[in-house]
């Protein structure tokens, strides 16, 4: 789903923290947030990220409640890459517009999965933190793409359709699969659209 679900996550998070809730189904949940039809799609992807991110617990009888720990080892942000292949996560900011959210996040190439520069992400803060004391996460994965749109230059190496693309995002050429696809020849501007990123190990 391209529009973000950033704003549901963070009124369901806030829901489950207020004072006296009581675990409750997920359906009386989105009734007591006035989700509408046309909005509950929404609302129901982010209930689910939640869920399998291990920031809400819903139980065998359904009732929902929020994983405290997991709550404060989690923390969603926009990633920054690096030259060195590493990245720093920024994350939301809370509260008022304009206030400064939790110091970025440090994550070891080793870490960052797929994630690119612009990625939305969901981050597991590590007990392992720099010399200078910045803390250190793991990309768990991306909530949402920047983009899936690039812009290179095409060529061919060993019979296979390669595209160097523009810019520091991606340190190695992308496969496009067939030489010569929709008419490209070598030294071409293309456009591509990317269907699976590449990752560390990938």
């Amino acid at each position: 789903m391209r529009k973000s679900t950033v704003q549901y996550r963070q009124r369901i998070l806030n829901a489950l923290a207020e004072p006296g809730y009581r675990p409750q189904p997920r359906e009386i949940l989105a009734r007591r947030l006035k989700i509408d039809r046309k909005n509950l799609p929404r609302h129901n992807a982010a209930l689910k990220e939640l869920i399998a991110g291990g920031e809400v617990i819903e139980g065998r009888s359904g009732q929902l409640s929020l994983h405290r720990k997991a709550s404060l080892e989690l923390v969603t942000g926009i990633v920054r890459r690096i030259g060195s292949g590493a990245a720093y996560v920024i994350p939301h900011a809370e509260g008022q517009p304009g206030s400064r959210g939790p110091a970025d996040v440090f994550v070891d190439a080793r870490d960052i999965a797929d994630a690119h520069t612009g990625d939305e992400v969901l981050v597991r803060l590590l007990s392992r933190r720099r010399s200078g004391g910045q803390r250190c996460g793991r990309i768990e994965r991306v909530l949402e793409r920047a983009t899936s749109v690039f812009v290179g230059t095409y060529f061919v190496h060993q019979e296979q359709g390669l595209v160097s693309v523009d810019g520091t995002t991606f340190s190695e050429p992308i496969s496009v699969g067939d030489p010569g696809a929709k008419g490209a020849r070598p030294d071409d501007k293309v456009v591509i659209e990317m269907l699976r990123f590449p990752s560390q190990r990938q």
